[in-house]
């Protein structure tokens, strides 16, 4: 039995897994340079996500994927790729399970925001309160917070400002109460989008600006600048508003942010041409004109591209399926085979046990059943002699008492005679002298005193009759309780086998009387008339 133990342990051996998959710890440090390099560098981010989901295109680990999908979708939004970036995400749902309720809501959430880019509002609302409402079913305050600000954009996009306001506001309420920095300047940032509390809000983005700093989020930087130039504007403060959308252009630049360099180009021409410089104005605003025919221009290659990308990678995903199918069908042969000769190494090693557990449990049956049979047998002849010095002890009891008995009864037969010889003595007497009187009492005095003698040695031999008797007698008490002591007496005489008469002599009660107590007796004890009293007595 040990060698098939060790059998079976060798087979378990390739069911341990001892290698941790060495692609997920790259493919997390991968993410980890894209979440870092987002906001400063979103070209970059983007690449790090291409190079995860190389990683990741012949596994089937969708948390990983969903995470790395994500992550792109951000990255390209931030360049202004709208289109790729819908297709990511639209791909990252695909691989996002079901029961994923909170990363499926954080997608939403952002295709909410590029919907309302591309100018379809009612898509982005719809997307946007989805994700609101798992969110609140989750009790998620981070995540209501974002999908609110997201709301508010939308509301910026349709030209309704004081709507917007109050999403803004209602997601910076919960990040402050988070502590939440980072959000807390996204929000600020969404606020400051559109005309009104221009003081305020110039406020809330110098404090905008300051996290961003902290945080190295460049992107962000050149979004805040870009805001801050525009507050100015509004404040008609000029100058302040130039130098803010200068910075806000080099920070741009520095991260590539075609959008934000789009959007500069408008807010400069618009404060020259406040300030009436009109050169400036125009060659700013042709700048923007160019920089979105760009965008646009992009935007149809992008879907060209897209489009062969995705044939690609639809391609590349069936390749991928067919080879996971594969080596699961390899793996179900291997396995397969592996369960046969485990499946059979355990019937074997059960048989075995089982029959080796027959033939050790029969030998403990037959040794237990000879050592029973042997203890009954001592057990049985104990019984028996105790049986037998019972039995002898009792024969010799008996044969006391009926002695004694027989004793009695012959005294009690002479007690008239020895009567009858007192009152012949008592006559001769009167015939007597009186001195001859004298003697002759003393001689019926010392003849009484003998006979009486006798009675108290007939006392002495009841008593030993009800004490010899008591164990009957309790049994008696316990079948008959009501029994008074009278009953109790008459019943020990009678179970020794006492004729009336003999009773009466040995009591002093008549034997008419006996026979009265005797009668009372038998009804107490509820006796059919033909059933002998004595024989009933003797077997309790």
């Amino acid at each position: 039995m040990k060698h098939v133990s060790i059998f079976l342990l060798f087979l378990l051996v390739p069911f341990i897994n001892i290698n941790s998959e060495s692609y997920q710890n790259d493919v997390w440090k991968l993410l980890d340079k894209s979440q870092k390099s987002l906001l400063s560098n979103p070209e970059l981010s983007a690449d790090y996500t291409l190079q995860a989901f190389e990683i990741l295109k012949h596994t089937t680990d969708s948390a990983l994927i969903v995470s790395t999908l994500i992550m792109g979708g951000r990255a390209y939004m931030l360049q202004g790729n709208f289109d790729l970036s819908v297709n990511t995400y639209y791909e990252a749902l695909s691989y996002c399970p079901l029961k994923d309720n909170r990363t499926r809501a954080q997608i939403k959430v952002n295709l909410g925001t590029l919907y309302g880019s591309l100018k379809d509002f009612s898509k982005a609302v719809e997307l946007i309160d989805n994700a609101a409402s798992t969110y609140k079913a989750l009790n998620d305050s981070s995540g209501i917070a974002n999908a609110y600000n997201s709301r508010g954009l939308i509301h910026v996009y349709m030209g309704e400002y004081a709507i917007a306001d109050k999403f803004f506001k209602d997601a910076l309420r919960i990040n402050k109460a988070l502590k939440d920095e980072k959000n807390m300047a996204a929000n600020i940032n969404n606020m400051c989008l559109y005309e009104g509390n221009t003081e305020e809000k110039i406020d809330l983005l110098k404090e905008a600006i300051q996290i961003n700093k902290r945080k190295n989020s460049i992107w962000s930087l050149a979004e805040n600048y870009n805001n801050m130039g525009l507050q100015l504007y509004y404040a008609k403060k000029y100058n302040e508003a130039i130098v803010a959308l200068k910075a806000a252009h080099e920070y741009a630049l520095e991260v590539n942010a075609q959008e934000l360099i789009c959007d500069n180009y408008e807010y400069f021409s618009q404060v020259y041409s406040a300030q009436n410089d009109y050169k400036q104005a125009y060659e700013n605003l042709v700048n923007f004109e160019q920089k979105r025919n760009q965008l646009l221009q992009e935007r149809r290659l992008i879907n060209i591209e897209r489009k062969v990308a995705n044939q690609r990678m639809q391609d590349q995903k069936k390749e991928a399926e067919i080879q996971e199918q594969m080596h699961q069908i390899e793996l179900l042969r291997r396995n397969i085979f592996i369960v046969i000769i485990l499946a059979l190494c355990v019937f074997l090693f059960v048989f075995f046990s089982v029959k080796q557990f027959k033939r050790k449990k029969n030998l403990q049956i037959a040794e237990a059943q000879a050592e029973l049979l042997s203890k009954d047998k001592i057990i049985t002849d104990l019984k028996l002699q105790q049986q037998a010095i019972e039995l002898e002890m009792q024969s010799k009891k008996l044969e006391s008492t009926q002695s004694e008995l027989t004793n009695f009864v012959l005294f009690v037969n002479s007690r008239n005679e020895l009567l009858d010889k007192i009152r012949e003595m008592i006559k001769e007497a009167y015939k007597m002298e009186y001195k001859e009187i004298l003697s002759h009492l003393k001689n019926i005095n010392t003849f009484i005193f003998q006979f009486k003698k006798m009675e108290e040695e007939n006392n002495g031999l009841t008593k030993d009759i009800e004490e010899q008797n008591q164990d009957f007698l309790n049994r008696l008490c316990e079948k008959h309780p009501n029994l008074t002591q009278g009953e109790k007496k008459l019943a020990t005489f009678l179970r020794i086998n006492l004729s009336t008469k003999e009773i009466s002599l040995l009591t002093g009660i008549s034997i008419k009387a006996i026979g009265m107590s005797r009668y009372r007796l038998r009804k107490t004890l509820e006796l059919d008339p033909k059933e002998d009293i004595s024989v009933y007595l003797r077997n309790i």
